[in-house]
């Protein structure tokens, strides 16, 4: 498909969707709330004040959306988002020095082509099979290194990047998705339902996410880590992403359905769905019909060639649906990037 272009440089702000708080961003707390666009985070977690409505300030803020900006760059047309789902790449298990190379082969590829968002697979800078593997510290450390060659090489780039890895956090292990743009990490999302059943049995290595939000150091600046973040465009209308990990979609509350209800009009999925005997097709209504329910667009990044091993085999099945049509897919067992173009300004009227 074509890709459409903009004439503008994308921005990113991460937004808090926890439910009870207000920083400093609100300096106008009557019936119509200014935000300050000049704050790039809203920390639910950090209140300076117990002012009731403050809380209730952010609470309009979130729900009901009654509130104005000052100064925020305005995009200068309607915009037809390209979304680009980098999908399967070549893996070396656990070369993580490896994976990292072929996800900037990836990334340069997605800029030829005019992409603004770019999701890999879960665990795409290990490897998502490393098994007991994920216990070794030596892994952790070259996994968080590789994570800050690949936050370089985005420098200068207005490409919103979802990459999974291992992180450790208060000795506790999770499985994060890492956003990416411009040389900075935006935040870290952690999978909150883990698969432990037949062929699956991550809970013996990782522990489920939370959905509270807290501050993580990263390279000299605190970084939000927690499942109930979205990252809004400040420069292109109605562009709001969220991001959960492969189960989190199977599951019987996706993070995704709190995401669209806090107003996410894209959702990106990292994931490592392993292939069974008419799983692609169920697989395929699945994120069809997530994206229907939540009337989004929907970017479905699985793992491919590279992954399997004895016990597990993956298909790489990539799928970019918008508003329960299936726009792009990949074909099973070949590695290949797929893009589509999602129509914002279309979901903004259902």
């Amino acid at each position: 498909m074509g890709a459409a272009q903009h004439n503008a440089d994308i921005q990113y702000k991460e937004s808090f969707i926890t439910e009870c708080s207000i920083t400093n961003n609100v300096i106008d707390t009557g019936k119509n709330a200014v935000l300050n666009h000049e704050v790039e985070v809203l920390v639910s977690d950090q209140v300076p004040s117990n002012s009731p409505d403050e809380k209730a300030a952010y609470v309009r803020l979130i729900l009901d959306g009654d509130y104005s900006t000052k100064g925020e760059p305005k995009a200068s047309c309607k915009y037809h988002m390209v979304i680009q789902g980098l999908f399967s790449v070549e893996k070396d298990m656990p070369d993580v020095e490896f994976n990292r190379k072929q996800m900037e082969e990836s990334i340069l590829d997605a800029r030829k082509k005019g992409a603004k968002i770019l999701v890999f697979p879960e665990l795409g800078l290990t490897s998502y099979t490393c098994g007991d593997l994920f216990l070794q510290k030596a892994l952790l450390t070259k996994a968080k290194g590789e994570l800050r060659e690949l936050i370089r090489f985005t420098k200068g780039d207005d490409m919103l990047i979802f990459a999974g890895l291992p992180w450790e956090y208060n000795n506790k292990l999770f499985n994060v998705a890492a956003a990416i743009q411009d040389g900075r990490l935006l935040g870290l999302v952690p999978k909150m339902n883990l698969p432990n059943y037949s062929e699956f049995y991550e809970a013996r290595q990782f522990n489920a996410g939370e959905e509270r939000t807290v501050r993580v150091e990263w390279d000299g600046y605190e970084v939000p880590f927690g499942s109930r973040i979205l990252y809004r465009c400040t420069t292109v209308d109605n562009l709001m992403v969220g991001a959960e990990i492969c189960e989190d979609v199977w599951a019987l509350n996706p993070p995704s359905i709190g995401h669209a209800a806090a107003g996410a009009t894209v959702i990106v999925n990292c994931s490592a769905s392993s292939e069974t005997t008419g799983k692609d097709s169920y697989r395929e209504a699945l994120i069809n019909g997530q994206s229907a329910r939540l009337i989004c667009g929907y970017i479905y990044a699985n793992a491919g060639d590279g992954e399997s091993t004895q016990d597990l085999v993956f298909g790489g099945q990539n799928i970019i649906a918008e508003n329960g049509t299936c726009l792009a897919q990949s074909k099973r067992f070949v590695n290949e990037t797929i893009y589509a173009d999602l129509d914002l300004e279309r979901l903004e009227k259902f």
